[in-house]
């Protein structure tokens, strides 16, 4: 579970990263 958490977090980061 937390695994998922971290990749979904790095996920959100990424696609922010992307939008800025």
């Amino acid at each position: 579970l937390a695994h998922q958490y971290q990749s979904f977090r790095n996920l959100e980061v990424y696609v922010d990263g992307q939008l800025k």
